[in-house]
């Protein structure tokens, strides 16, 4: 009997990053900057930040992959006594904010100024949000990555082939073609998708 399952998709950029953290690229001066899932509840972003002067502004600057009209920042400020050496963390909620789609790329970086006016600004760095519970596995084709856990890869190869036909006919209608992969991630039923996002948001099916 064929697996039923409910399926979403979300359009991001596939990079390679852990699902459960990330550590960063870093200048000098940075250190221990690294990203922690909670999935699918939050994100901690962390750094310690070290400099010749007192450090007496730290920003962290962060948002998602995706393609938009316009460029998006995200701006956080976190609590921190002002020194030479500081650690910094702060946390996404996504209980406050509403769920990313699994899948999502979620980039940072850290902007921080010293007492003598120097501004410095840490490599943009990636993770990915998804969960680890799940063995994914990934079948490509076309410009279609699919991921799946449950299901046969023959199963898994039916679904990639509708993907990709319906891209044929959307750019046969409208001569629109993606520009980068699709990532589609298949859920293999309604509980483990609830568990996964939270609110059920319109962007689920």
């Amino acid at each position: 009997m064929r697996v039923r399952v409910l399926l979403f998709c979300c359009l991001v950029l596939t990079l390679a990053a852990s699902p459960q953290s990330a550590s960063a690229a870093q200048p000098a001066g940075v250190t221990d900057n690294r990203a922690d899932l909670d999935f699918p509840n939050t994100i901690t972003f962390h750094a310690a930040i070290q400099s010749d002067s007192l450090i007496d502004s730290v920003a962290l600057e962060y948002g998602t992959q995706q393609l938009t009209c316009g460029d998006v920042i995200a701006l956080s400020f976190p609590e921190f006594a002002p020194g030479k050496s500081v650690d910094v963390d702060w946390t996404w909620d996504m209980r406050q904010s509403g769920s990313l789609p699994p899948g999502t790329s979620i980039w940072w970086r850290w902007r921080y100024t010293d007492a003598s006016g120097v501004e410095t600004v840490s490599e943009e760095n990636t993770i990915l949000w998804l969960d680890s519970q799940h063995h994914w596995e990934m079948i490509t084709g076309n410009s279609v990555w699919l991921h799946w856990y449950t299901g046969s890869k023959a199963f898994a190869q039916d679904l990639l082939n509708a993907a990709t036909s319906g891209l044929a006919r959307l750019k046969t209608d409208t001569g629109l073609a993606p520009v980068q992969p699709i990532d589609l991630y298949i859920y293999g039923n309604t509980t483990d998708m609830r568990d996964a996002i939270l609110f059920e948001p319109g962007w689920t099916g």
